[in-house]
């Protein structure tokens, strides 16, 4: 038998060595035996692409065509149509020529079907911008170790808008609102993690729910609070907020099992009554909550159970000015002086809505809470606040 040549010998050791490295170093979450896509999966970079920071309307189908996810544009154009979670029957059902598309897309439905890449005309008829047309091309996602279709990525080109101007210029405004709540995420952790009152903040959570079991981290953003109250890892914590930016920091870095981790809309909570035992709100924003939503919170905690908040006491340029001079009596400034010009543009920007201390236990009070205690941290930027349900 000749020899193998050196350059053969090389090559089989490096596709060698890349296998072996493939192999997880500890076991891995078992597959569903459905070939279900995941939108949270810590192995797919699926929800980072760079299609879903696009003006091209994009969504992910799993294997039984159901919405996993969508991008800002399709959310700006369909709105309430296509909801995650949904099949595509209330999306179709909004098309002016749904009936062909419906019938079109039927045809890649089910494992008998070879996947393909398919291309389709798509129309429909916005209230506000028109008559928009479409070309929808749709490709599958496989799974890498099976080579059977979990997916499909759909993305909707733009042919034509009978208002197009109109239509850019608000999508523009509405994807710099994105752009601002990723920044806002991404240096959350790097401001705060020096600041004096948010890390008492953290503390008086801590020690407030520190004979609670099930706590809900509500509006949890980047995940420092339900660390903290969880520093002992003996708690069951579901973490909720409204923005998938800051859950998604939250999960890359997480290593403890906090319990659940979701994403919901503050105006539509979906919580389990007497779920409970306390409530740990870090920094509450109150325009993000309507009054079913606070009534929504009140349910789910256990009689005598425990709300806890931090209430940003001053007005919003104000508390980024104290962020700003905090960090510069530190030392800390000229190191995160780039992130934190970044960061207080979108902080300031996201957080113009905010109610006075007052209304806000107004609200609380008419959804049945009682005021324990309500004290300003130790420079004043937070009120803590205690409440309780009425047994």
């Amino acid at each position: 038998m000749k020899a193998k040549p050196m350059y053969l010998k090389s090559l089989m050791s490096i596709l060698a060595k890349d296998k072996k490295s493939d192999r997880p170093s500890k076991p891995q979450p078992k597959r569903a035996d459905d070939g279900e896509l995941r939108i949270w999966s810590h192995n797919s970079s699926r929800v980072e692409s760079h299609i879903f920071d696009s003006n091209v309307p994009t969504f992910i189908l799993s294997h039984d065509h159901r919405i996993l996810d969508t991008n800002p544009a399709f959310k700006f154009i369909f709105r309430k149509y296509g909801k995650t979670g949904e099949t595509l029957t209330n999306w179709f059902g909004c098309l002016e020529n749904y009936k062909r598309v419906e019938k079109r897309h039927n045809m890649f439905f089910g494992d008998s079907i070879l996947p393909m890449a398919d291309r389709d005309r798509v129309v429909f008829i916005s209230k506000k911008y028109g008559r928009m047309v479409f070309t929808k091309l749709m490709s599958p996602i496989f799974d890498q170790s099976t080579g059977r279709v979990v997916g499909w990525t759909v993305i909707l080109n733009i042919n034509s808008i009978t208002k197009r101007k109109m239509f850019f210029e608000e999508l523009q405004k509405k994807r710099k609102i994105t752009h601002d709540i990723k920044r806002f995420a991404a240096a959350y952790d790097l401001v705060f993690n020096d600041i004096d009152d948010f890390n008492e903040l953290n503390s008086f959570h801590k020690d407030t729910h520190q004979e609670n079991k099930n706590i809900l981290n509500f509006l949890c953003r980047t995940g420092m609070t339900a660390k903290s109250i969880n520093s002992k890892k003996n708690k069951n914590i579901h973490a909720l907020d409204n923005e998938p930016e800051f859950l998604r920091i939250f999960r890359h870095k997480k290593r403890e099992k906090y319990g659940q981790v979701s994403l919901q809309n503050m105006r539509e909570l979906s919580l389990q009554p007497n779920s409970y035992q306390g409530i740990a709100c870090h920094s509450f924003v109150p325009s993000s909550l309507n009054v079913e939503s606070f009534e929504a919170i009140y349910n789910s905690l256990v009689s005598g159970g425990t709300l806890t908040v931090g209430l940003p006491h001053l007005e919003v340029e104000e508390f980024s000015q104290n962020i700003k001079s905090e960090l510069t009596q530190k030392n800390k400034y000229e190191e995160l002086k780039y992130v934190l010009n970044h960061f207080m543009s979108s902080f300031i920007e996201l957080n113009k809505k905010t109610h006075s201390k007052d209304s806000f236990l107004e609200l609380a009070i008419d959804a049945g809470f009682e005021v324990i205690s309500s004290k300003k941290t130790i420079n004043g930027l937070y009120d803590k606040i205690v409440l309780r349900k009425l047994p």
